[in-house]
């Protein structure tokens, strides 16, 4: 039987308005990263 295998790929851009890459942009009370 095969193995699952689970990822998730972030990607994303720099934020111009708010001054920071927006995965270090708080999201509810925490970074996504």
């Amino acid at each position: 039987m095969g193995k699952n295998i689970w990822g998730i790929i972030l990607a994303s851009g720099c934020s111009t308005r708010m001054g920071r890459p927006k995965l270090l942009l708080p999201y509810k009370g925490k970074s996504i990263i």
